[in-house]
C-alpha cells in the first residue's frame, strides 16, 4: 500500500475507494494536507546535508582526536627514551624489596629509623643497666647482712647478760632472729609485722633483755648452771633466773629473790 499512484489502474481495487485524485496522482486520503513531493524532496534533502553535517564533524573530531593522541604517545616516546631500562629494572627491583620490607611510603622510614635507635639505645644501655642491677643487688645484700650483723651483736649483749651457755648460742640467735628486726636502725620485735610491747613496761616495745629473761624461763637449758649456794640436782646446781632492776620487775620478783631463785641482773 503506497501513498500515491500515477494512475488509478495501479490502486488495488479494494483500496480505490481510499485514494483521492490530486495533481495528476492519486493520493492515499489522510487528515489534513498531504505534503507534496517537492517538499518531501526538499525535507530528504534537509535530512541527508544534516547527516553529512554530522558526518563530517564527528570524522573531524576522530581526526583531532587521533592527532591527539598520537601527539601524547610521541610524548611519551620521548620520555621513555631518557630512561635506562637498565636502571628502570634495578629501581624497580629496589621498590619491590623496600615494600617487602614494608616501606611504602616516607612515614614508614621514620617509622623504622625510630625502632631502629631504640633497639641501638636499648642495646647500648643494656650493660650499664645489668651493672647498676648488680651494684643494686650487692648494695641490698650488704645492707641485708649490716642489719643482721646489728641484730646479732644485739642479741649477744642480751644472751651475755642473761648468763646464755656458749654453747647454746646459736639456738639463741636463731630464736631471737624470729622475733627481733631492725627497723629504721633500732632493734624491734615484731610479730605479723606489728610492735611486740613489753609485759613489764608500759608503752614500751619488748627488749632483747627482757625477752632473753623471758627465754631462760621457757629454755632454761640454753643457759649457765647457777653455781651460786643451793643443792646440785641431776649433777648440777640450781639454774638461777635473772631479772632486771626494774622496780616493777623486781617487785614482781621479790619472793624469788629472797629465796636466791632469781638474781637481779647487774
Amino acid at each position: 500500500m503506497k501513498a500515491v499512484y500515477q494512475s488509478q489502474d495501479e490502486i488495488p481495487e479494494p483500496l480505490r475507494g481510499e485514494y483521492e485524485e490530486k495533481g495528476g496522482s492519486f493520493v492515499l486520503k489522510v487528515d489534513g494536507d498531504l505534503p507534496t513531493v517537492t517538499e518531501l524532496r526538499a525535507e530528504k534533502a534537509a535530512a541527508e546535508a544534516k547527516t553529512a553535517g554530522f558526518r563530517d564533524n564527528n570524522i573531524s573530531l576522530l581526526k583531532e582526536l587521533d592527532a591527539k593522541s598520537m601527539e601524547e604517545a610521541k610524548e611519551k616516546l620521548r620520555t621513555l627514551k631518557t630512561v635506562d631500562p637498565a636502571e628502570y629494572a634495578r629501581l624497580k627491583a629496589r621498590t619491590a624489596e623496600l615494600e617487602g620490607q614494608g616501606i611504602r611510603s616516607p612515614e614508614d622510614v621514620t617509622r623504622q629509623l625510630i625502632d631502629k635507635t631504640r633497639e641501638h639505645v636499648a642495646a647500648a644501655v643494656k650493660p650499664l643497666q645489668e651493672k647498676l642491677d648488680a651494684i643494686s643487688k650487692r648494695e641490698a645484700q650488704a645492707q641485708a647482712q649490716l642489719a643482721r650483723t646489728t641484730l646479732e651483736n644485739a642479741l649477744r649483749d642480751a644472751a651475755t647478760k642473761a648468763g646464755v651457755d656458749d654453747r647454746a648460742l646459736p639456738d639463741f640467735l636463731n630464736r631471737g632472729l624470729n622475733v627481733f628486726a631492725l627497723k629504721d636502725g633500732q632493734v624491734v620485735a615484731l610479730k605479723n609485722g606489728e610492735p611486740v610491747f613489753s609485759r613489764r613496761k608500759a608503752g614500751e616495745t619488748l627488749s632483747a633483755e627482757e625477752w632473753a629473761q623471758d627465754l631462760a624461763t621457757d629454755a632454761p637449758h640454753l643457759f649457765r648452771p647457777n653455781k651460786g649456794g643451793g643443792a646440785a640436782g641431776g649433777g648440777g646446781a640450781p639454774r638461777k633466773r635473772y631479772v632486771s632492776s626494774d622496780p616493777l620487775d623486781f617487785g614482781a620478783n621479790l619472793d624469788a629473790i629472797a629465796k636466791g631463785e632469781v638474781a637481779v641482773q647487774p
